[in-house]
């Protein structure tokens, strides 16, 4: 299964992912100035999804419908409020840890 964050332009698989990279990562960028482009990418077994939040711009969906295991994922995605521009580190990380609990 390959679960990744990525912020920007920068990608790292979750097993890499630490809370202080991600709070660097977004203050970097919120400090610039910069709308923060955060996608969550999971693929393996029945899943393939990717998430993004509103930095990224551009449309959502991908035309099918999500299997079980994608719409709990969605369900996290939404209750840490990473589909809206205002989220914060915490909310990544708890996100991340949670998703990897759904996909094992």
């Amino acid at each position: 299964m390959y679960v990744a964050l990525r912020i920007g332009a920068e990608e790292k698989e979750w097993s890499g992912v630490t809370e202080t990279w991600i709070r660097d990562q977004l203050g970097r960028r919120r400090a610039d100035g910069q709308n923060v482009c955060l996608q969550l990418i999971v693929r393996g077994g029945e899943i393939n999804l990717m998430f993004s939040s509103p930095g990224c711009g551009g449309g959502g969906g991908g035309g099918r419908p999500l299997k079980p295991a994608e719409s709990r994922i969605l369900e996290i995605w939404n209750e840490m409020h990473l589909n809206t521009a205002d989220f914060s580190s915490g909310n990544v990380f708890a996100m991340l840890r949670r998703v990897h609990q759904v996909v094992g």
